[in-house]
């Protein structure tokens, strides 16, 4: 089955509100794009040839990598992800990816430990359990993602509503996203954050 990935992105001056609560905005803004970059080296490093769509409300100064296509739509984060689920049908794909965007220390082994999983749906929960930091489900299933507080549940119904069979993937990369202050740690800042922004 041919896997095809998604990375929504809300882009520069938009999400990340309580960083931007207590940390300069340019600050967030390039930590946003390093941890982007990151998702996009893990991806390609794991599934290098499948197609993949960074979908962003706005994509200002971002450069695509050989392979990526950034798409600009004025969506909310479900709807974006389900535009570019529909992008990626046309493109014959049969498995969408979606993998957050706010992963600093995500790697190829992660993204592989996602692909090998054998189910139709395949969730992977941030640290507490709540949401969802990437998912796996069937292309052809329209509007089946609900991203928010609360949707790793939420997306395992809805695999048992449609008779889809579902497997829960950890590991510390693919838990650990970035939302507010306290989920700076070293590993982050080495990662993904320039000399300047951490003072």
């Amino acid at each position: 089955m041919t896997a095809g990935f998604i990375i929504p992105f809300r882009g520069q001056r938009f999400g990340k509100t309580r960083l931007r609560a207590a940390m300069p905005a340019a600050a967030v803004d390039v930590l946003s794009e390093r941890m982007l970059a990151n998702v996009l080296r893990a991806v390609r490093g794991a599934a290098l040839g499948l197609p993949v769509v960074v979908i962003t409300r706005a994509r200002a100064a971002l450069r695509a990598p050989a392979g990526v296509t950034i798409l600009e739509q004025p969506l909310d984060h479900n709807d974006a992800i389900e535009f570019a689920r529909a992008t990626l049908v046309e493109r014959g794909v049969s498995r969408v990816v979606v993998v957050a965007s706010d992963l600093p220390l995500i790697q190829p082994a992660d993204i592989r430990a996602l692909l090998n999983a054998k189910a139709e749906v395949v969730i992977a929960a941030d640290a507490p359990g709540q949401g969802t930091n990437a998912l796996i489900f069937p292309a052809t299933e329209a509007e089946f993602n609900h991203f928010g507080i609360g949707s790793a549940q939420r997306h395992a119904w809805e695999a048992e509503k449609r008779h889809l069979t579902v497997a829960h993937v950890h590991t510390a990369a693919l838990a650990h996203d970035v939302d507010t202050v306290d989920q700076i740690d070293d590993a982050v800042r080495a990662a993904c954050m320039p000399a300047w922004s951490r003072d």
